[in-house]
């Protein structure tokens, strides 16, 4: 699937660009909502054989025939020649080659979790970090959940359509979730306070 992705990466790119020289303008960026229709149709791309052939080279299941794994390495090696026809089209001068494309990513560092230890380090090193209150200074004005929706919202829709603003599917999920709280909490409140009234009358 990596591979696939990367053929309509570079596809995408090549298409970009051409565009561009023909009507004599920067080539667009590529946003969220391109990121994820690649990923979508490298998923799509992918046959069932290719799945099954993957998990026969992972050695949790037993291989019967050699022959097996001969294919996915061939498969391999096809996806990335054509991987390499398309880079060879983009139009730079220093060109990397199909295989460091494929693992450009594998020097980033994981996601790990935090130890407990680390945890704590970093509860005690913010605590201690902590800037003294002054008295004299006003207490922050928290907004109506309303108003917290509204600008939740807005950047919702900012940054699922903007062109201009990249960001991972994992950062706008975390927006998002922000917002279901909030109409959460508003929804609670609402609620809450038709009790109370209803209280009040009776």
């Amino acid at each position: 699937m990596q591979a696939q992705y990367r053929k309509l990466l570079v596809r995408n790119r090549i298409e970009a660009y051409e565009i561009s020289q023909e009507l004599n303008k920067e080539p667009t960026t590529i946003n969220i909502h391109d990121s994820i229709d690649f990923s979508v149709n490298a998923w799509n791309s992918v046959s069932q054989q290719t799945i099954n052939n993957c998990w026969k080279y992972t050695g949790i299941l037993p291989i019967n025939e050699m022959d097996e794994i001969d294919k996915i390495e061939d498969q391999a090696l096809h996806d990335e020649m054509e991987l390499q026809d398309l880079i060879n089209e983009l139009p730079f001068d220093n060109l990397m080659d199909a295989d460091e494309f494929l693992h450009i990513d594998d020097c980033l560092k994981s996601n790990e979790g935090l130890t407990d230890d680390e945890i704590v380090s970093m509860i005690k090193s913010n605590n201690n970090n902590e800037p003294e209150m002054d008295p004299d200074e006003e207490p922050p004005v928290v907004i109506p959940e309303t108003k917290a929706l509204g600008y939740l919202d807005d950047l919702v829709l900012f940054f699922k359509h903007s062109s201009d603003v990249c960001i991972n599917p994992n950062e706008l999920s975390v927006l998002q979730k922000l917002r279901h709280q909030v109409l959460k909490l508003h929804v609670n409140n609402s609620k809450q306070t038709t009790l109370d009234n209803f209280v009040q009358i009776l």
